[in-house]
């Protein structure tokens, strides 16, 4: 499983890091990637991906993930079939574009062929509350499947 943020000011990176803690006390692996630091292709060689994405500015992705965000979101050679993920978004209501780098990239990877799993949330400044709750639904969403496997 695949654990991807962009960031500005440090906030997604941080909640990625809290996500993969969080999974690991379940028993869980999850590697934590910086769209920054990152491949496009490498979405299509995991089974699951969570993406923690932060709206900079008007809309846009944060400055050093947007080489990573145009190949996902204005591309068209993705093949994804197979992938399942879900998208933590986070914004700023005081912006005309709220969420909209997440918004753009669970669009995407729908239109790629990959399934969500959990339902996209966005998050406004005051962002805790609703990303404990994102983050419940996905360890929730790992431990029925985990539950449903061995039984």
């Amino acid at each position: 499983m695949l654990i991807l943020y962009g960031t500005v000011t440090g906030n997604s990176e941080i909640l990625a890091g809290r996500l993969a803690k969080r999974l690991h006390l379940k028993g869980l692996t999850a590697r934590i990637c910086d769209m920054a630091h990152c491949e496009p292709s490498i979405l299509a060689l995991v089974d699951y991906v969570l993406v923690i994405a932060s709206t900079y500015g008007d809309g846009e992705p944060p400055e050093d993930a947007a080489p990573f965000w145009d190949v996902v979101v204005c591309g068209n050679h993705l093949d994804l079939r197979g992938v399942k993920f879900s998208v933590l978004a986070l914004g700023n209501t005081t912006y005309d574009h709220f969420c909209k780098c997440g918004r753009d990239f669970d669009a995407a990877l729908e239109r790629h062929g990959a399934a969500r799993f959990y339902p996209r949330i966005d998050c406004d400044a005051d962002y805790d509350a609703a990303a404990a709750a994102w983050m419940d639904g996905v360890v929730g969403h790992f431990q029925r499947q985990s539950f449903a496997a061995s039984a």
